[in-house]
């Protein structure tokens, strides 16, 4: 189970990012935040890392980028709250108790009639049993708040039963900051009760002052003064950083994996988030012999590829070292790099989770990024296992990452975006169905497209098919052995990159198709293949979302491999692209826009309000071209 002493358990921000004033309450175990592309959820995770930032460097200004709208006059604020779980308020009363600050609180209960007898309140164990029992010191709140673009502890607060009370407050000064906190020492002259001693005491001129430094800030627990009059401040503070903000883990979208590895430095390989090193990593863990770990690695990996038997290093013809996994039943080995991206992601995952064991906070961009359905089914149960020593929070736009709604582990979090501010709704106030209409997912046609693109038999059923048939392309799909922008020279680059992205859209302000590179496009068709083909699809997938400006997931990438004439297996790739509710068009440099449809097989340039015209027909985005790729793999109809 989850051990950190403070577990979070909400998040308010306030003109922060594209958050004007949102609230995420609730976090659970696992935390799902699910919406639209440019919706405003990986805000969430920057936030995380901004705080993080701001510590870890000891900055006091944030970026202009990081206030809503860039309007520096704006407040801002970033209100964190966490649960204090059993043992550390078992930790705080006992230094309550120790310290003798209840002593007089509890001679004054016990002549007014208190809920606990002296007798009992004498012995330790009783005394700290029964302050358990109560509502004092459930919740633990930390503001940071932003003026002018500085970054500074605004309060820390305890919270009881829904009562918070302030431990340290800092007023704000032209040269810093002037704090005043909650001195425990009065405690033991006071006459009062102990809701009226937790919730009523005043606070205490600080001695010391802080500049707009969280890092600084939080450095003031070694204060003498700090330590004397409020210990309990000093273990929040160390636990606020060790358990929050050292604790922060992130997977990004941005994955890529490196084909073969140099084995300089091995043994002091770290596992990059990125998954750039894995290969080096898992390395690593063969040549300084680490068999448990990879005994742990192979059977979390089995769980996803069943026929998974062993992983084996060996060195190519260039003497770089290749990390090939044996299948069980196949007389081939397969490099690593060429299991997929799919079984790469989920390959990522599980080191990372080894590596990071327990009690941390894990953030994962789109861990769906080109894994088929069964595969993010499986992906989740692993994550909702995980998230018994994880707190895990990932950003999505599969609803296949969704538990259940009963689950006590989880919690989701629709995120919408509406006049460049994003809004947050949660169970119960929404519930799946909720994020399905957001998303416009017809549940049914959703899970059929979702598993044809990502049905590597049924691509290379199509494939074949299309290379056999004489007609150059039709309006659904077209070859190209490769891409010009791949082969040009530099002064031709940007010209070509948007010819790419022209053949992109004109499918997409058509009836949708696929893309085919690696094959030749002309009748008899030839396999060539592709190299470094991670690299390249990472590369697309940026170039599209720079050249492209479309709220929603158009594209899928999908790797295949075929055997050319001499048997040799070559990598391929598929780009399936949409077709889209929305018109479509290509940002070019000097900032207009360039259209396209697809016209018989080729992409042709067509004025704007043609292409607006067929879009009122449509009115969501959706892949139905695949029924008749699947229609015409099938022999049921002829090529258009």
């Amino acid at each position: 189970m989850i051990s950190l002493k403070l577990k979070l358990k909400e998040t308010s921000i306030k003109n922060i990012l594209s958050y004007k004033n949102a609230k995420f309450t609730g976090f659970r175990n696992y935390n799902v935040l699910i919406g639209k592309n440019n919706s405003g959820k990986s805000n969430l995770f920057k936030i995380f890392e901004l705080t993080k930032d701001i510590y870890d460097r000891g900055i006091s200004e944030i970026p202009k980028s990081f206030i809503f709208d860039e309007d520096v006059n704006l407040e801002g604020e970033i209100k964190f709250k966490f649960e204090i779980i059993e043992n550390f308020r078992e930790e705080i009363f006992r230094i309550l108790y120790l310290g003798k600050y209840l002593e007089s609180v509890f001679h004054f209960t016990a002549r007014t009639g208190g809920e606990l007898p002296k007798k009992n309140w004498r012995v330790l164990e009783n005394g700290v049993a029964w302050l358990k029992e109560t509502n004092f010191f459930k919740n633990i709140i930390v503001i940071i708040a932003f003026i002018n673009k500085r970054a500074y502890l605004s309060e820390i607060l305890i919270e009881h039963d829904d009562i918070a009370k302030k431990l340290m407050i800092f007023q704000m000064r032209d040269n810093g900051q002037n704090p005043s906190h909650l001195n425990l020492g009065t405690f033991v002259t006071d006459r009062k009760s102990f809701k009226e001693i937790f919730t009523d005491t005043p606070l205490t001129k600080t001695n010391i002052s802080s500049n707009f430094n969280l890092r600084s800030t939080l450095e003031l627990s070694s204060s003498d003064q700090i330590k004397r009059e409020n210990p309990i401040l000093v273990l929040i503070f160390v636990n606020f950083i060790n358990d929050f903000i050292n604790s922060i883990y992130k997977i990004p979208d941005k994955r890529k994996f490196e084909r073969s590895i140099l084995i300089s430095n091995i043994s002091r390989t770290e596992l990059e988030p990125s998954g750039e090193n894995l290969v080096k990593f898992i390395l690593m863990k063969l040549v300084t012999n680490q068999p448990e770990w990879l005994r742990h690695f192979k059977n979390e990996l089995q769980y996803f590829i069943e026929d998974a038997d062993n992983l084996r290093q060996n060195v190519d013809d260039e003497d770089n070292t290749v990390l090939i996994l044996k299948e069980i039943g196949l007389k081939m080995d397969i490099t690593l790099e060429n299991m997929g991206a799919g079984i790469l992601n989920v390959a990522l995952f599980i080191a990372y989770i080894m590596e990071l064991k327990e009690n941390k906070i894990l953030l994962i961009e789109e861990p769906e990024l080109h894994l088929h359905p069964g595969l993010e089914q499986k992906l989740k149960q692993k994550f909702l296992e995980d998230s018994d020593k994880l707190q895990i929070f990932i950003t999505t736009h599969s609803r296949e990452f969704l538990a259940e709604e009963n689950n006590e582990k989880s919690m989701f979090y629709l995120i919408k975006k509406e006049n460049n501010q994003s809004f947050v709704e949660q169970p119960p106030e929404i519930k799946v169905q909720d994020v399905y209409d957001n998303l416009d997912i017809d549940k049914e046609k959703y899970k059929i497209q979702r598993l044809l693109l990502n049905d590597l038999k049924f691509w290379r059923e199509f494939v074949e098919k299309a290379m056999s048939d004489k007609k150059i392309e039709n309006n659904l799909w077209d070859f190209k052995q490769t891409l010009d922008m791949w082969r040009v020279d530099k002064e031709l680059l940007e010209l070509k990159k948007v010819d790419f992205c022209g053949d992109i859209i004109s499918f997409a302000n058509s009836d949708g198709g696929v893309l085919i590179i690696g094959i030749s496009d002309k009748f008899p068709r030839k396999i060539i293949g592709l190299d470094d083909l991670e690299n390249k699809v990472n590369q697309l997938g940026d170039l599209i979302k720079n050249k492209i400006a479309y709220p929603t997931d158009f594209i899928h990438f999908q790797q295949i491999q075929l055997k050319d004439k001499d048997g040799n297996k070559k990598n391929c790739l598929l780009i399936a692209v949409a077709q889209t509710a929305d018109m479509l068009g290509v940002k070019i440099k000097d900032g207009t826009y360039l259209f396209k449809k697809r016209i018989g097989s080729s992409s042709k340039p067509v004025a704007p309000d043609r292409i607006e015209e067929t879009k009122k027909r449509i009115y969501k985005d959706n892949f139905d071209f695949l029924e008749f790729i699947r229609s015409f793999t099938s022999n049921l109809v002829s090529t258009l």
